[in-house]
This record gives structure tokens, sequence and C-alpha cells, in this order.
């Protein structure tokens, strides 16, 4: 009886063995596993965090494109807009003051001005 015994212990002592060997590597790859899931979650949280400061920027840039465009949009309201407005056209002018138009070139003599350009070829020293 005695013997049946330590054969049962025998036994048991190489399923534990098979049973603790199964146990570590199951361990070992749920640690691998979760090391490997740990590596990519940082790489995707650098990524984000770059997405996340150009972003940023954007924002920044817009919110000073905001405050500019409503600078603008007052200043286009005031007198003094107006009047600048009024006087680039020449429409506008205070007493004792004069407007002066400049007109633009004549589009007679800008066409005889393309004639020579087009008749002045690079190669021939007798048209330039």
């Amino acid at each position: 009886m005695v013997a049946k015994i330590f054969a049962i212990r025998k036994k048991k002592k190489g399923n534990d063995t098979l049973t603790l060997g199964i146990v570590v590597l199951v361990i070992a790859g749920a640690v691998g596993l979760l090391f490997f899931q740990n590596i990519v979650m940082m790489q995707k949280r650098s990524v984000l965090e770059q997405e996340a400061g150009r972003l940023q920027e954007e924002l920044n840039g817009m919110e000073a494109s905001r405050k500019e465009m409503e600078r603008v949009a007052q200043e286009r309201g005031s007198e003094e807009y107006m009047e600048r407005i009024l006087r680039e056209q020449g429409i506008y002018k205070k007493e004792g003051e004069e407007v002066v138009t400049i007109l633009p070139p004549d589009p007679i003599e800008t066409e005889k001005q393309e004639e020579e350009d087009v008749q002045r070829v690079w190669w021939n020293p007798f048209t330039w």
C-alpha cells in the first residue's frame, strides 16, 4: 500500500512539472503580449501627440487670422477708411486739395512697342 502511494506521488511530480511549464509559458506569453501592446500604444501616442501639436499650431494661426479679420472689419466701418478709399478713387477731396489722376499708357503706343519686341530676335544682333 505504501508503494502505491509513492507510485502515485511520482506520477503527480511528473505532471506537476508539465503543468508548471505550461503555466510559465502562458504567463510568459501574456507578459510578452502586454509588452508588445504597450510598445504599440506608445507609438500611437507619439503620433497623436504630434498631430495634436500640429492642430494646436493651426488653431493658433486661425485665431490670429480671426483677430486680424475682426480688426479689418472694424477699420472698414470707420470714416477714415471710407475717406481713404474715396481719395484713392479720386472722388473725395478736401478744401484746398487737388486731385491728380494718372492715366494708363495709350494702347496704340503699347501695340507699337509689342510689334518692335516681336521683330527682335535674340540671335540676330541687327535686331537688338
